[in-house]
């Protein structure tokens, strides 16, 4: 896993969740039987983007297993009256993966095709805020609760989305497989991880494909885990790295993690690096679909992950700082090495990246530039600070 100063922008792209207790939106459903579809998918930097027909028309949806069914306002107003029942429900509050909070209009959806299965009277959520849609040009989300009855397989390698009733076409009869656990509110699915170091412990960890990260850790679990030997923890700031559906994330206190070792279902990943996040539940993202075949057979409450190996070293020294977005500028988003907050500061403008001026860069330009830096060991850094005073840092990996 790379740790770069441009991926963690967006950590989360538009998982959503409700209160439990409150509602929830494990409705609607397909009415065929012993259906089977192999479905080609893009990939948004691993998320899987899949066509999706609805009144005769295509659109791009992301499919996201940490959200339920979620269309924008622009798709609204262009659907047929006869695909949407406003009916039933009123607006609901909403958190984000971020942990802010909105009011959404929740309708039913029918006639949603994916492959060629047919689901209907599925509760989705309307999104006041377009910029997700807009920067990356989908129009909805494929969320768990339409998906809660089903199985579906994904693959990286082929790209292909596997969406079935019917586990023998998988042959998942003898495979092994680990416990999967469904919420109440919207069938988000966890499993449980094995993080080791001195100490060890089973944490639950919901799997989300629209995190576009690999492993995060709750900000609630860390101060759990901190009391034993877990992990090492690697920095500690104020700021805030990540964009979520209902905007950019707040500043809170954010710990950049490594655990010695992470066990998912028999693959063993070392060195793995991690961020808390103010959400309330740990998260494995889509990275996961880089080192093997996922399964989520949701109607049987099992999980079946196929590592392309057994064990991934993924140690890599980060970068002592992260960049963040505000007021319509790149800046210093988080420090994580106390010997430079002397000389730069969290909400400093980054004007520059080596020789790439980014001082117009809009957000939807910094959230999709992730891969820039990868294969570099260090930068220099062209900032501003709040005073107006411009000054050049080099930084480089630690």
């Amino acid at each position: 896993m790379k740790n770069s100063l441009a991926t963690i922008i967006l950590c989360f792209l538009t998982s959503l969740g409700i209160a439990q207790g409150t509602i929830t939106l494990n409705g609607g459903g397909t009415s065929q039987k012993n259906y089977y579809s192999e479905i080609d998918y893009e990939s948004s930097d691993g998320t899987p983007v899949v066509k999706v027909i609805i009144g005769g028309k295509t659109y791009r949806f992301i499919l996201d297993t940490g959200a339920p069914n979620v269309i924008s306002k622009e798709l609204l107003e262009k659907l047929p009256p006869a695909n949407i029942n406003r009916n039933g429900f009123k607006k609901e509050a909403v958190w984000d993966a971020s942990d802010k909070v909105d009011s959404l209009n929740i309708i039913t959806l029918s006639g949603i095709k994916l492959g060629n299965v047919v689901f209907d009277n599925i509760p989705t959520l309307v999104m006041n805020d377009q910029f997700l849609f807009d920067c990356y040009r989908f129009d909805g989300v494929i969320g768990s609760n339409m998906l809660r009855n089903s199985i579906i397989q994904i693959s990286s390698k082929t790209r292909k989305l596997i969406l079935t009733d019917q586990p023998e076409k998988l042959q998942l009869k003898n495979k092994p497989s680990d416990s999967l656990y469904l919420d109440y509110a919207q069938s988000t699915p966890s499993v449980f991880v094995n993080m080791m170091d001195i100490d060890t412990v089973d944490m639950p960890m919901v799997f989300d494909t629209g995190d576009r990260g690999f492993f995060s850790l709750a900000l609630n679990h860390y101060k759990v885990l901190e009391k034993g030997q877990i992990f090492k923890v690697l920095g500690k700031s104020t700021g805030s790295t990540g964009v979520s559906a209902h905007g950019i994330e707040r500043d809170t206190t954010l710990y950049n993690l490594r655990a010695r070792e992470l066990r998912l279902h028999g693959a063993l990943f070392k060195n793995t690096s991690m961020l808390t996040t103010p959400a309330e539940e740990s998260r494995i993202g889509a990275k996961l679909l880089n080192y093997g075949v996922v399964t989520l057979a949701y109607s049987t409450r099992k999980f079946y992950f196929e590592p392309f190996q057994s064990a991934v070293d993924l140690l890599i020294a980060p970068f002592p700082v992260m960049l963040g977005f505000k007021k319509d500028k790149v800046t210093i988003g988080t420090i994580w090495d106390e010997k430079l907050k002397d000389r730069i500061s969290v909400g400093d403008s980054v004007l520059a990246l080596d020789d790439q001026d980014i001082s117009r860069f809009t957000l939807c330009d910094l959230v999709k530039a992730t891969t820039i830096f990868d294969e570099k060991n260090e930068i220099l850094l062209t900032l501003k600070n709040l005073e107006g005073k411009v000054n050049k840092i080099k930084i480089a990996r630690q």
